[in-house]
């Protein structure tokens, strides 16, 4: 009667650490999925935030470009007006000239 006692409990041991390390087995195998899953999430966040970024600093040269060509524009601006009244003082002395020469032409 010892005798089996004594193999339904080695049966007993033999039954639970099978158990226990299947058990520790498919923890394992689990930790792993998730690490594996924690790891994928985190480099997509990593990548979101680069894209993020990367977003907002061509907002921010778009505005920077628009105020560079907005001051060209500007300059240009001046400067065709500044050409203009050159023409326009240079076909007023064209006319006087023209004015002048007619007076001593038919003189």
């Amino acid at each position: 009667m010892v005798l089996i006692h004594l193999y339904i409990l080695r049966l007993f041991i033999y039954i639970r650490s099978n158990f226990l390390l299947s058990l520790k087995e498919k923890v394992n195998s689990l930790v792993e999925i998730l690490e594996s899953h924690a790891n994928r999430i985190d480099s997509r966040k990593l990548r979101a935030i680069g894209l993020r970024i990367a977003a907002e600093n061509e907002v921010e040269q778009r505005v920077r470009q628009q105020r560079a060509l907005q001051t060209l524009i500007n300059e240009r601006r001046a400067e065709l007006d500044k050409f203009n009244l050159q023409l326009q003082a240079l076909e007023r002395i064209e006319a006087e000239q023209k004015a002048m020469l007619e007076k001593i032409s038919s003189n």
